[in-house]
């Protein structure tokens, strides 16, 4: 999709011949400003500026419920001391 948003493509598709084989087929049709080597290479920049940005907030929504997580537990998990004898819980 990112190829395709580029106003300089004038074609973006690929093939896979067969399911079994690694291989695909792209072709890409310009519309003369660039070369489709330099399509595919600007489009798969712009796809790592896009997905760095995903995991960056993704990053934060984790630190953010990480923390909501442990606000809720220490407040709904106080923990009771026990005031006696030798420190120990069990004496």
């Amino acid at each position: 999709m990112q190829l395709l948003r580029d106003s300089r493509v004038r074609f973006a598709g690929y093939a896979k011949r067969h399911p079994l084989e690694n291989s695909v087929e792209i072709r890409v049709q310009s519309n003369g400003e660039s070369t489709p080597k330099q399509l595919v290479e600007d489009s798969c920049y712009l796809l790592q500026l896009h997905l760095e940005k995903i995991r960056e907030k993704f990053e934060e929504a984790l630190v953010d419920s990480n923390m909501e997580r442990m606000q809720v537990y220490s407040q709904d998990n106080k923990v009771d001391t026990y005031q006696g004898g030798s420190g120990n819980f069990f004496d």
